[in-house]
């Protein structure tokens, strides 16, 4: 069976919607590429010749489609996926195996925390006080008039920094 002339278009509408599909638990990309295809399908019918490139609009239909389909099949409304990941603890941010520190431990990070922060830049500052305090990435930007790959940028350089602060030895004061 020869491929479809739109398969490459649905393949790649299907590869640039697969974060958002696995983050509400929605769909894999076979479910969003089968979406696509029957997108193609009904777009094909829709065409009407008047001035719009007919790849241009099986393209948006497509990805409209896929779209409506993760909302569709989404835990989550649209507002929580708007707003970004429930409000993150110190322990969250520093613990990537999801096992609870000792309580010397919690409270050596929020020292070297607070070193960290004092040392930052009032910007790098800001941002991890507004991400800790529940804020998302992009509420963030636009609160400090920055770009959202600035904000995530600064905040996984000030996590990487703090780790790496509670792995080194602490010095006798």
């Amino acid at each position: 069976m020869s491929p479809h002339p739109y398969d490459d278009l649905v393949a790649r509408q299907a590869r640039r919607l697969l974060g958002v599909a696995r983050a509400t638990g929605a769909l894999e990309r076979e479910d969003l590429v089968a979406v696509g295809r029957a997108a193609v399908h009904e777009a094909l019918q829709r065409y009407v010749p008047s001035g719009v490139d007919e790849r241009t609009f099986v393209s948006f239909r497509v990805r409209q489609r896929m779209l409506d389909e993760v909302r569709r099949l989404s835990r989550h409304s649209r507002d929580e996926l708007r707003k970004g990941p429930a409000p993150r603890s110190i322990v969250e941010v520093l613990d990537k195996d999801a096992t609870t520190p000792s309580h010397e431990g919690l409270v050596d990070a929020k020292l070297v925390l607070d070193e960290l922060l004092a040392a930052s830049t009032p910007c790098e500052r800001r941002v991890v006080e507004l991400l800790l305090a529940g804020a998302s990435g992009h509420d963030a930007a636009v609160h400090l008039s920055l770009s959202d790959g600035r904000v995530a940028q600064t905040w996984r350089s000030a996590v990487a920094r703090l780790r790496r602060r509670l792995r080194a030895p602490r010095r006798a004061a």
